[in-house]
C-alpha cells in the first residue's frame, strides 16, 4: 500500500491537530538522514515528525537503515511535541509492547469511523 498517495489515510482520526507527548502513534517512515529519520503521523493528516538516531533503539546504532526502512508503517512514542513550529520528536526505545497493541486497536476504530464518515 502506497501510504504517500493514499486517500484513506489522508485525514486527521482525532480532535487534536497534533499527538500529545507520550502517545503512541502509526508512522512512516519518509525519508532517512545521518542523524535520525523523517516519518509520516498518519493518523494527524501525515504531519511531519523526527526519530533521532539516539532514541531509534537501546543497542548501539551506527546506521539508522538497518532499523528503520522507507514506506515501513510502525509505532512510535511522541518524546516532544513543538505546536507553534509542528515539531515532533519521536521515539522507539522506550516504547512497551502492550502500548503499541492498545495504539493498534485505536487506530483500527479510527479507520472504521472515517470509512463510514466518508
Amino acid at each position: 500500500m502506497d501510504y504517500n498517495n493514499s486517500e484513506l489515510v489522508r485525514c486527521r482520526y482525532y480532535r487534536n491537530k497534533v499527538p500529545q507527548k507520550e502517545d503512541v502513534v502509526a508512522v512512516v517512515t519518509t525519508e532517512i538522514k545521518d542523524l535520525g529519520a523523517y516519518v509520516k503521523l498518519l493518523e494527524y493528516d501525515n504531519i511531519e515528525g523526527f526519530i533521532m538516531l539516539s532514541q531509534v533503539t537501546a543497542k548501539r546504532v551506527k546506521t539508522v537503515q538497518k532499523f528503520l526502512k522507507i514506506n515501513k508503517q510502525e509505532f512510535m512514542e511522541v518524546l516532544r511535541v513543538d505546536e507553534e513550529k509542528m515539531c515532533i520528536d519521536l521515539t522507539k526505545k522506550s516504547i512497551k509492547a502492550d502500548a503499541i497493541q492498545e495504539a493498534q486497536k485505536r487506530l483500527k476504530k479510527a479507520k472504521q469511523v472515517h470509512t463510514i464518515m466518508r
